[in-house]
């Protein structure tokens, strides 16, 4: 965001490698449990391996235990950044790029400050709470909606529930409706 407006609240200014006139119009420290990191298994791969599954989700559990703690202690260390934290902030500059993330200290370290991490709880919620706009069924009728395969439902009439919301329908296949119903 700063590599590409130079601030938040401001136009680029082309100076400094920000591009002239870019303007930020949402960030992720606004958006919040926008981005959702998923892995998926088939029910027969997860049968045959459960105890694989189950530690590679424990690991990455651990993990985010392991890069919340080192994001902390930097906040709190007078930035002094322990070898370990330089080393996943490299890792992070060289998957974006130093053109991107030229600064570890505050391209880097920015992007993991803006990120909550849902732990297990957030998880369970993502996926098990019913009508959670921000869930995996929106996300998931909001990314079938927008590749085209149904078309965007229309809203209950007013005063109408969710019972008398529009069934989502599949473009180009003769009106058929698929089993789920946008309130």
């Amino acid at each position: 965001m700063i590599g590409l407006a130079g601030r938040p609240d401001s136009a680029g200014t082309g100076a400094e490698g920000a591009v002239k006139g870019a303007r930020v119009v949402v960030s992720a420290a606004e958006l919040n449990r926008s981005v959702a990191d998923v892995y998926a298994v088939r029910k027969d791969d997860f049968d045959a391996h459960r105890d694989q599954c189950e530690a590679l989700v424990a690991g990455w559990l651990a993990g985010r235990e392991r890069v919340v703690k080192l994001r902390n202690d930097f906040e709190a260390g007078n930035g002094r950044m322990s070898p370990e934290y330089r080393k996943l902030l490299e890792s992070a500059q060289g998957v974006f790029g130093k053109d991107v993330m030229p600064n570890l200290e505050v391209d880097a370290h920015g992007l993991l400050l803006d990120c909550q991490f849902a732990n297990l709880p957030g998880q369970i919620e993502f996926f098990r709470t019913e009508g959670n706009l921000v869930g995996f069924d929106a996300k998931l009728v909001e990314n079938l909606i927008a590749g085209g395969a149904f078309d965007a439902p229309q809203a209950p009439a007013a005063g109408g529930d969710a019972e008398g919301a529009e069934p989502l329908r599949r473009p180009g296949r003769g009106g058929q409706t698929g089993d789920r119903r946008i309130p």
